[in-house]
């Protein structure tokens, strides 16, 4: 009797081990997926629609060149470094040297830059020419001697034109520049002593100047000149009588840029 109790038991804990065995993984733990219909290959349910539609859509990523596109390069006043288009304030500190004058001057330049090559300004320019002695006859007999003194100051619209020659990644980047000024002279004579007939004399008068020369960066937002410079001057009134002035020089500039 004891014996039919525990067999009868015994199969019972048996058949409830096998049934969890059959409906657990390897795990022992995590419950297995009822076996598929009939008909069905899979045993897993299928996969649902992504997103579900009430969700929003990520916007797309932008689409990048797999290599970047390199930069065309930009030049500009002095080639500083890479420009865009539009203007800038542009200047220029000249010291320039009048042959025919002998005269040492100073210049001064501002305006600015339309565009990556063109500069318009206004220019401001001063030379002091050296006395000069002369002799005063009447016939052949010699009255004495006065010296005069020429000063020439003259204020000009400028413009300039800028090619380049050696692009801004150069080691030294270099510019071609053209360039011409037009406005007014005023010229200036002091004859000490007073006399003779030969008066002070204060005249205004046209001036035009024709430039051309290199300019080299070196820093940025600065750069050097080395230029020739042709000044002329119509009508100056000198010793009771008109003359054309005009004088080739040599100038160096430092330039800037803002």
């Amino acid at each position: 009797m004891k014996t039919g109790h525990l067999g009868s038991l015994f199969v019972m804990v048996l058949a409830a081990v096998t049934l969890r065995a059959q409906t657990s993984d390897q795990t022992g733990g995590n419950p297995m997926p009822p076996p598929p219909p009939p008909g069905s290959s899979s045993a897993y349910p299928p996969t649902a629609t992504y997103p579900p539609s009430g969700y929003p859509a990520a916007p797309a990523a932008p689409v990048y060149p797999a290599t970047p596109y390199a930069s065309a390069p930009l030049y500009r006043y002095g080639g500083y470094d890479s420009f865009g288009s539009g203007s800038s304030l542009a200047g220029a500190i000249t010291l320039p040297y009048a042959f025919n004058w002998k005269a040492v001057g100073v210049s001064a330049e501002l305006g600015g830059m339309w565009g990556p090559q063109n500069f318009f300004g206004a220019e401001i320019s001063y030379y002091g020419g050296d006395a000069q002695r002369y002799a005063v006859y009447h016939g052949s007999t010699y009255l004495g001697s006065f010296r005069s003194a020429q000063d020439v100051t003259t204020l000009d619209f400028a413009y300039r034109f800028y090619a380049p020659l050696a692009p801004p990644g150069s080691f030294v980047p270099v510019w071609l520049y053209l360039g011409g000024d037009a406005g007014v002279g005023f010229v200036n004579y002091s004859n000490i002593p007073y006399g003779y007939g030969f008066y002070n004399n204060n005249d205004a008068d046209f001036n035009g100047d024709l430039l051309a020369g290199l300019q080299f960066r070196i820093a940025p937002g600065a750069a050097f000149r080395l230029g020739y410079r042709y000044i002329y001057l119509n009508d100056a009134w000198r010793f009771n009588q008109s003359v054309n002035l005009d004088s080739s020089a040599i100038e160096a500039s430092i330039a800037f840029h803002f």
